[in-house]
Order: structure tokens, then sequence, then C-alpha cells
């Protein structure tokens, strides 16, 4: 008889049912596929689709952010002009776009220990990147920048953030994997000690469902704490991950018979 165990029921195994993990190894390949992407779908969702959500309901929209919150600015032969300068802070990004500045350096970042995005008469700079990076405006196709002309790139912009999310979704995928195989090497200690010896398939099979706290943890973790208790709830992660990986090795140890 075929085991309908569906992903929900696969989570709450993984997570809270460590003695059970012989059920969720005799699942088939399909259904531990079922599960690889579930999760890192789920993961993706909380580390991409929830702050862009959140990001773009804060902002009302993208084409009402620059219809209706922003005041009106062009972008002309090179040169910024703005109804009011703009001085405010968006997710954690300093916005600063004043056309009274000619022209913004790499150096005007150096000072900063924030994320910053300036936007003077000819130029704009950030160090939003690995490194500062600049453009100035005349390097712009548009001969007009406009907020209309803002707006009216929402299909494109909207295009892009689901390709990011698609990105967002691999990633998340390769990252999970190769997190998967660490469980699934440091597991090979207790599977040789214990006489388990479960051949290496079996072992990243249990590290794909014992990495979940882990990774659930260390994904939710930064909507709630920060500093050392963000480390000290990434090291608890990593043992009740890590103690999940060696209970799901220890069930398969063949107890000899009684005398």
């Amino acid at each position: 008889m075929k085991n309908k165990t569906g992903f929900f029921e696969q989570f709450y195994l993984a997570l809270m049912k460590h003695r059970l993990y012989k059920k969720l190894l005799g699942l088939t390949r399909r259904q531990h596929a079922a599960y690889f992407m579930g999760i890192t779908f789920l993961l993706t969702l909380i580390s991409y689709v929830v702050p862009m959500a959140s990001l773009l309901v804060g902002i009302g929209g993208y084409k009402a952010f620059f219809t209706d919150k922003l005041p009106a600015f062009l972008i002309a032969e090179g040169e910024l002009s703005i109804e009011t300068p703009l001085d405010f802070y968006l997710n954690q990004v300093h916005i600063v776009a004043n056309a009274d500045v000619k022209e913004y350096t790499k150096e005007d970042l150096a000072s900063q220990e924030e994320y910053v995005l300036f936007f003077s008469k000819t130029n704009a700079v950030t160090n939003l990147s690995p490194l500062p990076m600049g453009f100035q405006y005349s390097m712009l196709e548009a001969d007009r920048v406009d907020n209309q002309y803002m707006a009216s790139l929402a299909p494109r912009f909207y295009g892009t953030v689901a390709g990011a999310g698609l990105v967002a979704w691999i990633s998340q995928m390769l990252s999970y994997a190769f997190l998967a195989l660490l469980f699934a090497v440091c597991g090979m200690g207790a599977n040789r000690l214990s006489g388990a010896n479960l051949p290496f398939s079996r072992l990243y099979c249990i590290a794909l469902y014992a990495e979940t706290m882990f990774a659930l943890l260390s994904h939710m973790i930064i909507y709630f704490v920060t500093g050392i208790l963000a480390y000290i709830v990434y090291f608890i992660g990593a043992m009740i991950s890590m103690r999940a990986m060696n209970t799901g090795i220890l069930l398969h140890v063949i107890k000899p018979p009684e005398p």
C-alpha cells in the first residue's frame, strides 16, 4: 500500500519526531524530492517573499510610491531637479536626494556606518554592494526620467521581482543541499561507530530532514533577535539538527539477539 505522507506531515516529523525518521526514510524518492522542494520554497518565502511584500506594502505599492509618495522630480540632460529634498529611511537604507549637492563621490561613503543611497544634482552613489558604486545621470538611456516615467516601469519591476524570487529559490535549493551534505558527512562517524553501516545515500536522506530545524531557525532569527543572542540560537539549532541526525542513524542499529 502506498504511503501517502504529505509535505506537512513530513515537516512535522522532521522537526518534532526524530524517532520516526525510519518512516521518513521509507518514503519514495519522489516524496523526498517533494519535501526538498517544499522546505526550500518555505525558506524562500521567509527570506525573500515576506521582506519584499513588507517593503511593497510599506511604500504603498511600486507605482503609488512614485506618483503619490515622492515629490515631483526630473532628470534631464544629466541633471536632477526635485521639488523638495528627500532624507528618509527605507528598509534600513538611508536615502538622500539633494539637487543642491553638485556631485557625491565614493569618498562620501567612506564615513558611513549604514547603508546609504545618495542622489546629487549629477549622480548617485551607494554602498549597498560590496564595493561602493556610483553612476552619472548622463549614462541613463532615457532622455527624461520623472515620476510618471518611473511609475510606467511597474510591469518591468514586478517581472524583475518575480525573476529574483526564482533565483532566490534556486539559491535556497543549492544552499540546503550543500548543508545537508555537511550534516551527512558529520554523521559518518556515528554511522560507523554505532554499527548502523548505512550507505551515504541514506545518510544524506536523513540529513535532508534533520537539517530542517537549523534551516528554519537560521532564517526566522533575523526577525526576532540580533547580536550574540542570534549566535546562541544558531548554535542551539545546529545542535538540535545534529541530534536529529544521530537519532536517525541510531534507529538503524541492529540489536543482537538476546541469549
